[in-house]
């Protein structure tokens, strides 16, 4: 907003209190009790206006003021005056087993590396060589890594020599088999190339033996400087017939070069993880039918089947109890000839060795998103990572029974367009034994953890108010046990899955005690962005589990929440009882979560599907000019949220990209909302304006027209049961059947008229007015939401307002806040008094 008051680069390190070159401090922590050499590091860093312009003026402090080598990519700038607004950074360093170690952000030189990557790219091939490991990877035909040597001794030796045997494939009803080298038109780039971290990216199609194609995927490369292991995202969209197409296998494989001189190589092992056990066994067998599979099959089924032995004598099967460090804490040698053993919980580690070399595959949350599966082909010596396991159903993304639109209202939905990407390690390594502490690490992020004031006096989310439990007690309490009542439904009701993972629901039936799966009520998706308040309870507080929950909340959103196929590319979908069974369209996409995600990590998928979203965006805009020349060059509709939220979307994305035409566009849909006269929708046009003028500004008209929508949106509900009192303007604004989201004083329906946008809407209007009767409504309201809310200790109700509907309690955690900040803003004497009333 254009009255916060640029701070000058000395005056904002005046007030932290920091050396000159200083800009922030970030401290890195390890939870796991693993020590970890060499970590590699990756977060990203909000700047305040004016402190940098160019990534190549920053540097990284360690804890004794030492610069050390560091990474650098601008992430989005101020567009008001170009400076740098997020940057991400990228280091490297040796933490020791649940210590934490203080970095610096500061202004100086940036030291070079003693290892760099190299990335050298050709018309046919891209190569990478981080010192430690050194691979090839094809621009066209994609099999994954051409060729791959391992560094040992002054040497290196070949590990991988993939043919037809490596790629991504996809297996449809007819076991029809679709490989990514069949693509000839895949398009292979290098997204970042050091000198800390490079990443290939490659996107292409699953093509037959005869060219057809059938659905999408998109395979990420994160290389590491000095080190052997990769970080891989394996992405795939499903672009079929939703009603006809069932799905058999989608996997991605990693041919292993064992060097054979013949059909039997011997000293071939392969170990993988059941529950706490380390299962070790040999390869005896090259039968192509024989496989060696690490399946979790659902919540509480795991299954790890031994199909390569014949027989084996007795004690050749080794198994280690492991403690969560990796640590063995006892061995034994079962009697094994049965071929299956099963558990609970697969952590979806798996290697295969020779007593030269191996190579490790850690795949993140495996036993939550099942059906998963890691499979070693020993005919081949390929290691098979599954996003859908070949041994198990199909996938089927038909609609099931909900086959009509529910209510009359928006359209039904297909799953065409659905995504889903898999995260996992692979790690090359010199002789028989894999590095299971570090496998066992690749579980949870570690995360650059920045300090809540800092990102307060950034103003890189506005007036956001820092986690205040001193000050408001009982509202911090309020919000933080919205949060927990959500994470923990979550929890008991066992939303796991390829699907459900990270997925909340919208209905808590308080009489059928249980969650309504029917028609509307489902899946939440993203209603009105409530994917985005943890994310803000993360910024204001440090705490690490909204981080984790907002992490696969948002992913959720990025793959299965968004459509990235056909005519609905980019759109977010609508809450319904599947995930893809409500319509598609601008009213329920909300672009806050993905940013957010990619301003904390530089998540290039978040990148792609913002991008993929900005084109729907504007289309829905472009149709609408077209509608209004067609008419009588108005927008009657510009109230309604699905006029405004390309408003709401075009106001992150110009932030995001500087790209002028996403100004032009929302400068036009605010012109067209003014000038409709329209007071409807007022809490959905509300929050367009609010991140509009939070990240761009405004002008004095718009500052007057903002206050009197808020000022509409401060009147008690005129449908509401009892008198009531305008406070202001004309009752004409707000007829009963207008559809206008205004004040009521006490909330029967909290979940059909608040959204949480009004606190909010209070907060800033009594910034931009000095009005205190905005401060009062809103103190009203919360005090009543308070009064509401379950304060017993049954899980199911705790912390949550009963009738309350359960999208929005993402939308207290991100409009409450906001509320904080104007009300701390008044002296403290007069808040006092506010309060007490």
């Amino acid at each position: 907003m254009n009255r916060i008051l640029a701070i000058s680069t000395a005056a904002m390190i005046a007030a932290a209190g920091v050396p000159a070159a200083e800009i922030a401090r970030f401290s890195v922590a390890e939870r796991m009790a693993i020590a970890r050499p060499g970590q590699a590091l990756t977060g990203g860093v909000p700047l305040a206006k004016s402190l940098a312009r160019r990534v190549n003026e920053l540097c990284v402090l360690d804890d004794s003021g030492k610069a050390i080598p560091a990474q650098f990519r601008e992430l989005s700038r101020w567009r008001s005056n170009g400076s740098l607004k997020w940057v991400l950074v990228d280091l490297q360093s040796d933490l020791a087993a649940g210590d934490s170690t203080e970095f610096r952000l500061a202004k100086g030189a940036n030291p070079p590396p003693d290892q760099r990557i190299s990335v050298h790219e050709t018309e046919r091939y891209v190569r990478v060589d981080t010192g430690a490991l050194r691979f090839m990877v094809r621009r066209t035909k994609f099999n994954f890594l051409r060729k791959a040597w391992l560094r040992e001794d002054g040497g290196e030796r070949l590990v991988v020599d993939a043919g037809s045997e490596g790629g991504v494939r996809a297996i449809d009803w007819e076991k029809r088999e679709y490989w990514s080298h069949g693509d000839t038109n895949c398009v292979v780039e290098v997204e970042e190339s050091g000198p800390l971290r490079a990443v290939v990216c490659a996107k292409g199609v699953h093509v037959d033996a005869e060219g057809k194609p059938f659905c999408r995927w998109v395979v990420r490369i994160h290389a590491f400087a000095g080190r052997s292991d990769l970080k891989v995202f394996h992405t795939f969209v499903f672009d079929g017939d939703p009603e006809k197409d069932l799905i058999r296998d989608v996997s991605l494989h990693l041919p292993l070069d064992f060097q054979a001189t013949g059909k039997k190589r011997p000293g071939r092992v392969t170990s993988m993880m059941l529950d706490n056990d380390w299962f070790s066994l040999p390869v005896l067998n090259d039968s192509g039918r024989k496989y060696v599979e690490l399946i979790q099959e659902r919540d509480g089924l795991a299954k790890l089947y031994f199909e390569t032995f014949n027989k084996l004598p007795l004690g050749q099967i080794d198994v280690a109890r492991i403690d969560p460090t990796g640590e063995v804490i006892s061995r034994a040698r079962p009697f094994y000839y049965q071929a299956i053993e099963t558990g609970r919980r697969a952590p979806g580690i798996m290697d295969y060795s020779t007593p030269e070399f191996g190579a490790s595959v850690a795949v993140r949350h495996f036993a939550e998103q099942h059906p998963n599966e890691i499979q070693i082909h020993p005919a081949s010596d390929t290691l098979r990572v599954h996003l859908w396991p070949e041994h198990g159903d199909a996938m089927n993304l038909s609609r099931g029974r909900q086959r009509s639109a529910y209510s009359g209202q928006e359209g039904i939905g297909n799953a065409v367009g659905l995504g889903k990407t898999q995260e996992f390690t692979i790690h090359f390594h010199s002789g028989p034994e894999p590095d299971l502490p570090f496998l066992l690490a690749q579980e949870k992020r570690v995360l650059f953890m920045l300090d809540p004031d800092y990102i307060a006096r950034t103003k890189v989310f506005g007036e956001l108010h820092p986690h205040d439990p001193e000050s408001y007690p009982e509202i911090e309490k309020a919000l933080e046990a919205l949060f927990d009542w959500q994470v923990r439904h979550a929890k008991e009701y066992g939303w796991n899955g390829k699907w459900d993972f990270g997925a909340t629901q919208i209905k808590w039936n308080h009489r059928s005690k249980t969650w309504s799966q029917i028609a509307r009520h489902g899946w939440t998706v993203n209603e009105v962005s409530n994917t985005y308040g943890p994310w803000l309870m993360y910024a204001r507080s440090g705490d690490r589990k909204y981080f984790d929950w907002a992490e696969i909340n948002t992913r959720y959103l990025i793959d299965v929440g968004t459509s990235h196929a056909g005519s609905t590319k980019g759109a977010q979908r609508r809450h319904a009882e599947k995930h893809w069974g409500g319509g598609t369209d601008s009213t329920h996409t909300y672009l806050h979560a993905p940013l957010a995600y990619y301003y904390f990590t530089g998540d290039r998928r978040a990148y792609d599907v913002l991008l993929e979203s900005a084109g729907h965006m504007l289309a829905t805009h472009r149709r609408a000019e077209i509608l209004v020349g067609k008419g009588d060059g108005k927008w009657s509709d510009a109230g309604k949220r699905g006029y405004v939220n390309p408003l709401n979307a075009f106001a992150l994305l110009y932030e995001l990209t500087g790209d002028e035409k996403f100004k032009e566009a929302g400068l036009k849909r605010i012109k067209a909302w003014a000038d409709s006269g329209s007071m409807g929708s007022a809490g959905y046009v509300a929050f367009s304006l609010e991140e509009w003028m939070m990240r761009h500004g405004f002008d004095e008209d718009l500052k007057q027209r903002y206050l009197r929508l808020a000022g509409v949106r401060s009147k008690p509900k005129p449908t509401a049961i009892g008198d009531y009192d305008f406070i202001s303007g004309d009752r004409d604004n707000a007829p009963p059947d207008s559809g206008v989201w205004i004040h009521q004083p006490a909330p029967a329906h909290l979940g059909r008229y608040w959204h949480g946008q009004i606190f909010r809407t209070m907060g800033e209007a009594y910034r931009l007015s000095g009005n205190e009767h905005f401060l009062k409504i809103g103190l009203e309201d919360l005090t009543d939401f308070i009064a509401k809310t379950d304060k017993s200790d049954d899980w199911r109700y705790g912390g949550q307002p009963r009738g309350w509907m359960t999208s929005l309690n993402g939308n207290m955690l991100f409009n409450v806040p906001y509320f904080l900040s104007a009300l701390d803003s008044v002296p403290q004497d007069k808040r006092r008094e506010l309060m007490e009333k």
